[in-house]
């Protein structure tokens, strides 16, 4: 079937695909995956010696995890973060920011022994340092 014949018709929609299409070991036609190839930058960083970065990299670190450790050069408390990132949510900065970085093992807490104390700073891992550069090499290759 070309183009002209599926004019007006919905790929995504398997009962509106020809017979012939349909298989019936896989019934359901409107879930796919794409799998995408890892940028060469962030096999080199991770061939040097920084181990599950092309993991971490490609899969887990967000958007907004990405846009804090752009910003994370030096220790920083929560506040600081936040004012640098202009988030004024405190609850939504851990939930989506704050705590993932840290479950990647991308930041890391000043004082480790007391999560809650109000001198608490978070800094940058060496395995988030190497994101953070190879970030860099992907936006400066585009």
């Amino acid at each position: 079937m070309f183009d002209s014949e599926m004019n007006g018709k919905i790929i995504g929609d398997s009962h509106q695909l020809p017979n012939e299409w349909l298989s019936p070991i896989i019934p359901d036609y409107r879930h796919f995956m794409v799998r995408l190839p890892v940028h060469p930058a962030i096999l080199e960083v991770a061939d040097s010696g920084v181990g599950e970065l092309a993991d971490a990299v490609t899969g887990q670190v967000t958007g907004q995890v990405q846009r804090m450790l752009a910003v994370c050069d030096e220790a920083l408390s929560r506040a600081e973060l936040q004012e640098k990132l202009g988030l004024r949510h405190r609850d939504n900065f851990i939930e989506a920011y704050l705590q993932p970085a840290l479950n990647a093992g991308l930041l890391e807490m000043t004082t480790p022994d007391k999560p809650r104390s109000s001198k608490q700073k978070y800094r940058l891992t060496e395995k988030g340092r190497a994101v953070v550069v190879s970030l860099e090499r992907l936006i400066r290759s585009e």
